[in-house]
């Protein structure tokens, strides 16, 4: 064997620890604590690779589907961070900053697995992150996940990060080591792929697919199905909300449904039973709980063939809603829970949508009136602007995010509750119509301004999961049918075109269930929008409409495509679909067509029968 050693010798422990390796199976290193030796047969990233960070993959995307890069990107900023952007006449722009993760579903860690398997015969001592990067994963998850979800007491979880910075893994019991591996896999989940590759000197899939790998086996070593406790379900709720990008709707929702018997198991859906706990734990109940609830509702609306009205399938319980508190005002030994406060807490953002979550359930078991629910929703905004939005800074990133939530729910209610019921005599009026196209327009210019901002890329891994998809289909049907100002339509297509560069997933079959259907139906909407406006205008057509002509009359032809650079620029990152989704198989068979205005309108008000698209 020579005696020099090169990096395609070392094994993987020693390259990831950047040490020196003798080369021998198993090496002198992995030998001496007892460690897996492996090698990676994959050429590894060299160092300038690394430095450069990931290769861009809208020039992966655009070389393999036929685009010429000789043109060099052109990017735009938004104009305007206010909270609600003012028309702009430019319909082909888009923005240059990260667009936050996109939906897929191509079900990688296989998250119902965690139901079936047996813990890993390679322990998870081999992955576990150094003293530095678990400082460095927990602060992301203080930064990024935890303002999003308010499941962990955050200064008493801080001494468990402590103390697995000072021991070594197998010295930690099994239920910190399920709570630890959840934050260190959501926090990853947080990232991108620069964030990660700076902090823990890998990519994002590859982290991904190793944390995933650690949770499920702590997981399985704490013994979930049969000891579980709050630690345990609360590591379980972290696994579930990471793996929302990573699996379909149906799978999560039956994973989902263990952790509500879990729940149940412990009582947590009862108030009675939380009186007898002591009042730092019923608190941290509550909020496990709701958060429960919220996943549950959101993915029992999503999975199709599921009758959300079915007794069986609502959840019975009456906990109350967790108190607008910071971790600060919460410790183990209190005996006297604190007034709920007003305004900004660490809590702020999830106690919005548990007042909103509280709203939608009673306004969905309640036969109240179009009238009185309007009332009720423009009540509902009051109590929340006053309770809430008036002691919000835009310039802090948790405080906009809330007020936005607040702003985007009015819209959101009033899109599904304010119209008369299908069928009715009035459920074709213009008045009727146009409102919701105001609303509609309305709704779009705040959440692409929340989109647009840089601030809140920390929170787009979970906020890009609510996106008002609903909001699309008034605007491309007023653009399709009606009569609209030229300055107005001008602003429309802006915001729908924003829509796509937000969501390239809209460009492709990766949605499931209803969503697939409705983003279907979409794209007929659009290209017959198009088809009128262009009839009267010389306006150049957006770039997705162009994206979407291709698919039509040349389904698997790219390579003489006519889509801008533009389309792709905002694909500018590694979480995107991958290029085998554009694959063209999606012609005008696939499309529905909405032959009318009537059968249009129809469509769009039976959809809205299912609350799948309410995802508060």
């Amino acid at each position: 064997m020579s005696s020099t050693i090169t990096r395609g010798h070392s094994c993987t422990r020693c390259q990831r620890r950047k040490i020196k390796c003798d080369g021998q199976k198993p090496c002198a290193a992995c030998l001496k604590v007892d460690a897996n030796c492996e090698r990676n047969n994959k050429t590894p990233l060299n160092t300038r690779q690394r430095k450069r960070g990931p290769k861009s993959t809208s020039t992966s995307l655009q070389a393999s589907i036929g685009f010429s890069s000789a043109q060099p990107p052109s990017h735009f900023t938004p104009r305007n961070e206010s909270l609600v952007s003012p028309p702009q006449s430019n319909i082909d722009v888009v923005p240059q900053h990260d667009l936050g993760v996109v939906a897929r579903h191509s079900e990688p860690f296989h998250v119902e697995s965690i139901l079936f398997d047996q813990p890993s015969a390679r322990s998870s001592m081999h992955d576990w992150p150094q003293p530095v990067q678990i400082f460095q994963l927990w602060q992301t998850f203080i930064d990024n996940v935890n303002p999003m979800t308010n499941l962990l007491h955050i200064p008493t979880t801080q001494h468990l990060v402590l103390e697995a910075t000072h021991r070594k893994y197998g010295e930690l019991s099994q239920q910190s080591r399920a709570i630890l591996s959840s934050v260190f896999l959501t926090a990853v989940e947080s990232m991108n792929d620069e964030e990660c590759l700076r902090t823990m000197a890998e990519t994002r899939k590859d982290l991904l697919e190793k944390f995933f790998a650690i949770t499920k086996t702590c997981l399985l070593d704490a013994d979930l199905m049969e000891g579980a406790n709050m630690d345990v379900l609360q590591a379980l709720v972290l696994y579930l909300i990471a793996a929302r990008q990573h699996s379909s709707p149906d799978k999560l929702w039956l994973v989902i449904g263990v952790a509500v018997r879990l729940a149940h198991r412990l009582g947590i859906h009862r108030e009675k039973i939380l009186q007898r706990m002591t009042v730092f734990t019923a608190e941290i109940s509550r909020r496990l709980w709701w958060q429960i609830f919220l996943l549950n509702r959101h993915y029992t609306n999503l999975c199709e063939g599921i009758d959300d009205t079915d007794p069986a399938l609502t959840l019975l319980f009456d906990t109350n809603r967790p108190h607008n508190l910071n971790d600060s005002d919460l410790h183990p030994d209190m005996t006297i829970l604190p007034l709920e406060r007003q305004g900004v807490t660490d809590m702020l953002f999830c106690s919005i949508r548990y007042e909103i979550g509280v709203f939608v359930r009673e306004l969905s078991q309640n036969s109240n009136s179009q009238e009185s629910k309007s009332v009720a929703i423009q009540r509902l905004q009051g109590q929340l602007e006053d309770k809430y939005a008036r002691y919000c800074d835009g310039s802090v990133p948790l405080q906009r995010v809330s007020r936005c939530l607040i702003k985007t729910t009015g819209y959101r209610l009033s899109l599904r509750h304010c119209h008369p019921p299908p069928g009715s005599q009035d459920n074709v009026s213009a008045i009727s119509k146009g409102q919701h196209f105001d609303t509609a327009l309305l709704l779009l210019q705040t959440q692409h301004s929340s989109c647009a901002s840089p601030v809140l890329d920390r929170y787009r891994w979970h906020t890009k999961l609510f996106y008002c998809f609903e909001a699309l289909f008034p605007v491309l049907h007023a653009l399709a049918f009606d009569s609209l100002d030229e300055e107005i339509a001008a602003e429309a297509w802006h915001q729908v075109s924003l829509a796509y560069s937000f969501n390239p997933e809209l460009l492709t079959s990766k949605a499931s269930g209803y969503y697939k259907d409705y983003h279907q139906t979409l794209k007929s909407l659009a290209l017959k929008a198009w088809k009128r406006t262009s009839s009267t205008s010389e306006t150049l057509p957006p770039s997705f409409i162009l994206y979407l002509q291709s698919q039509q009359h040349h389904p698997t032809d790219y390579g003489q495509s006519v889509v801008s650079n533009t389309m792709l620029q905002q694909v500018n990152r590694t979480d995107v679909p991958n290029v085998s989704s554009f694959t063209g198989q999606q012609s005008d068979e696939h499309l529905h067509e909405l032959g009318n205005d009537v059968q249009a309108w129809d469509y769009w008000l039976d959809l809205f029968n299912n609350e799948g698209l309410l995802g508060f």
